[in-house]
């Protein structure tokens, strides 16, 4: 969702979105790379139910695969 929002401030602002926008950017991505982290450890636990790993991987993954985009479009 920030993600999102961040994008649209972006898009508003014609690109000269606040430096607060690049900030909180860093901050989710480095969150999502925990979460992804944190999720994979909690597979290892026996006798779970690894739904919420699951869904917290996923989710994470797919703000990381954003990021990607965004950078990789940016490149090019």
């Amino acid at each position: 969702m920030a993600l999102i929002v961040m994008i649209i401030i972006s898009i508003v602002t014609g690109g000269n979105a606040p430096a607060f926008v690049g900030g909180l950017a860093l901050v989710i991505f480095f969150g999502s790379w925990m979460g992804v982290i944190t999720g994979f450890r909690g597979f290892k636990e026996r006798d779970k139910n690894y739904i919420t790993c699951k869904i917290g991987v996923a989710c994470n993954l797919a703000i990381l695969i954003g990021f990607a985009g965004i950078f990789i479009r940016g490149l090019l």
